[in-house]
């Protein structure tokens, strides 16, 4: 082999090794952004809600006069933006009433989150409060914008079959307040909230807590506690009663008990919150006395008295003008609940009389 051969081989192998290290290290640094990539997209799932402290993720915070003034606590080494805009620790800002983004990043790790200025209402009550129409198929499909919270469980999720409580024996299904949140948020263009602290109780149970702290999770002081986090919301809508019904007694009494409900609300927060109450519908169960039957228009008279005597409570619905359980399905035999037609219905009419008392009477 000449010389000339020789050069041209080692150049060729060098060549190739060049090549092959090119190669390699294309892969490699390929490889390694796809890692990091991998790696940040990962610290940001794992680590959600290290970095940005408050607003919480999805969280509607209550609008007054078209804004929130809101304070961002985030870490401080963190560098975050608030729909684009630079913010520091501890920031007091005001955001308008709509949807906000907030970004922060910390070393590797990106979070980002959205959060809404909008209304918040306040939910109590008992079963056709949180829902128990057997025909929930016929709930509509949330609108953008709509928040429903459930803080028994600290989750953000749509309303229905909650399987907790049908192990527990409680049927629970569809509700009124998908087509609640669908109307009002039609009627007004803002982002609305339903927080729902309804649980199975009396008025006198839900009272309990504000003596026995330890009395439960759904008790007054729970409830007080979680109205406090969203700065003056809306109004309270209370759907409630139907359990002051089983004797004349309790069915005479509920006016007052419910009177020492809305006072001692208002006196903890320290401002007249506004209550929205929905009267109980009808009982047409077959094997129900009719002595108890007879105390349902009893209760239902006392919720008119409360509603036309106490400043800041409105009657913004009445149950019994919509169908039940049984009168949607045929054969069904609950004719307590009413059925998702009935809770559809309700639902609308009671965000319009809101609709109609939070802002049309302003500006009467």
């Amino acid at each position: 082999m000449n010389t000339f051969s020789i050069k041209t081989v080692v150049v060729g192998s060098f060549l190739k090794i060049i090549a092959t290290i090119f190669v390699v290290t294309i892969i490699c640094t390929y490889v390694q952004n796809r890692f990091s990539a991998l790696k940040i997209r990962f610290n940001q799932k794992q680590t959600r809600g290290e970095i940005i402290i408050k607003p919480l993720n999805n969280e509607i915070i209550q609008q007054h006069d078209g804004s929130a003034e809101i304070t961002l606590l985030i870490k401080e080494e963190a560098v975050c933006t608030l729909d684009g805009r630079l913010v520091g620790q501890r920031e007091r800002t005001v955001a308008r009433i709509g949807k906000h983004l907030l970004r922060c990043t910390h070393e590797t790790t990106l979070e980002s989150i959205d959060f809404y200025v909008g209304d918040v209402f306040i939910v109590m009550g008992q079963s056709n409060s949180i829902g128990a129409s057997k025909n929930i198929s016929l709930s509509p499909v949330p609108v953008s914008e709509t928040i429903w919270f459930d803080p028994y469980k600290r989750l953000f999720r749509a309303p229905g079959i909650d399987e907790e409580n049908i192990s527990r024996g409680i049927e629970i299904g569809g509700n009124m307040w998908i087509s609640f949140m669908n109307k009002y948020k039609t009627l007004t263009s803002y982002p609305v909230g339903v927080v729902n602290l309804t649980r199975v109780a009396t008025i006198d149970r839900y009272l309990q807590g504000e003596l026995n702290p330890t009395a439960g999770d759904y008790y007054y002081n729970f409830i007080i506690d979680e109205i406090q986090k969203y700065d003056k919301p809306s109004g309270i809508i209370l759907f409630h009663g139907e359990s002051a019904t089983k004797t004349l007694f309790e069915a005479q009494s509920y006016p007052g008990q419910l009177r020492k409900l809305i006072e001692s609300v208002r006196n903890n927060l320290r401002y007249d919150l506004n209550f929205f109450i929905i009267n109980i519908g009808r009982n047409i169960t077959l094997d129900v006395p009719k002595e108890e039957l007879d105390n349902w228009n009893v209760v239902r008279k006392g919720i008119y008295e409360v509603t036309s005597s106490v400043s800041g409570v409105y009657l913004v619905g009445d149950a019994a003008s919509y169908s039940l359980n049984c009168e949607e399905i045929s054969g069904d035999s609950d004719c307590l609940h009413l059925g998702q037609k009935g809770l559809n219905s309700l639902g609308e009419s009671t965000a319009k009389n809101i609709f109609h008392i939070v802002y049309e009477t302003k500006t009467e």
